[in-house]
């Protein structure tokens, strides 16, 4: 849900809404509540020579079809959600000889950003090989895989070379969304270390009765509080940017 909520304020951002066909449906389904007709999104960025060096590290390329249609070819390291239905992922353009020009040069603005089906109409892949999954937490719930993109057929939205920049709304976005996940389960920990301390006999009395205990569990308060107001503060300041 997090890259689905991203990637419905990357395509509003980009203006692309009653303009592109593709970036209009999937605003529509991805935003709708109606379980037969929602959407759910991806994000594929990190390559093999990636990591947190996403612009230096891709080296999938995009080959011109027509109009803002581009085949896609490259390999992506971690492609989150897997099992989604459109996906928001980065390439460099090149011409018909696999040439990459001034718009597709080395560094953050040779990448451009680029919407995709995930399946064709017909339900098959949409030029992806999936070859594996990732040995991880959390892979049953949100499939994270390596994925090879062999001619997958891609829209090229936003300014061709500033895919980094454009993407930068679902990454924000997701971030919020995982810094709630983080804190809800920090709060929801120091609850149950409380209740079980009123509970449990140690050496003749209540847990909650010694003070190392109470220190600790005093701690953890200081630092989920903490988090919770930074987390506050980061919500408030991108609701601010939202509203200019």
């Amino acid at each position: 849900m997090a890259m689905t909520d991203g990637a419905v304020k990357t395509l509003n951002a980009l203006g692309l809404y009653g303009k592109h066909d593709l970036a209009t449906e999937s605003v529509d389904r991805l935003a709708s509540t109606d379980g037969k007709k929602a959407w759910t999104s991806g994000q594929w960025m990190t390559e093999k020579k990636g990591g947190s060096d996403v612009a230096g590290g891709c080296d999938t390329y995009a080959e011109h079809i027509e109009g803002d249609k581009y085949r896609l070819n490259g390999y992506k390291w971690f492609s989150s959600a897997v099992d989604a239905d459109v996906a928001l992922t980065l390439a460099r353009i090149v011409d018909k000889d696999g040439n990459a020009g001034k718009v597709s040069r080395y560094g953050s603005r040779g990448l451009s950003l680029f919407l995709l089906r995930i399946r064709n109409p017909d339900g098959q892949l949409n030029g992806i090989q999936m070859i594996r999954l990732k040995n991880k937490f959390g892979t049953k719930q949100l499939p994270t895989a390596e994925l090879l993109l062999d001619g997958t057929v891609a829209h090229c939205i936003g300014e061709p070379g500033r895919g980094v920049a454009n993407i930068a709304n679902m990454l924000n976005i997701t971030r919020i969304h995982n810094a709630v996940a983080s804190v809800s389960g920090m709060r929801r920990m120091i609850s149950l270390a409380r209740d079980y301390a009123t509970r449990r006999m140690v050496f003749g009395q209540k847990q909650a009765k010694w003070p190392l205990h109470t220190a600790t569990l005093a701690k953890m308060e200081v630092e989920t509080r903490g988090c919770f107001l930074l987390l506050m503060e980061a919500a408030q300041l991108m609701g601010l940017s939202v509203s200019l």
